[in-house]
């Protein structure tokens, strides 16, 4: 694989990065896409939790906001 037209200041910051982890730009590259990689899209992630029911046990932050508000007055 190759990625063409890398801004150079990109460049020389991942090479930075991968000299502070001690590993080769390749290898700091390869392990940046596989981290990347092994957590859900943000959109995939955004669908999952708007399917998970909400059961914080609370009350709706209008109602705590009504009670702090009539308690001022």
């Amino acid at each position: 694989m190759q990625v063409k037209n890398v801004p150079p200041e990109l460049h020389e910051a991942l090479r930075r990065r991968a000299a502070e982890e001690g590993v080769d730009l390749q290898v700091y590259v390869l392990q940046a896409l596989q981290r990347d990689l092994a957590t859900p899209a943000r959109r995939l992630w955004l669908r999952r939790l708007n399917r998970q029911p909400i059961t914080t046990g609370l009350p709706p932050a209008t109602e705590v906001l009504d009670d702090v508000r009539a308690d001022r007055h």
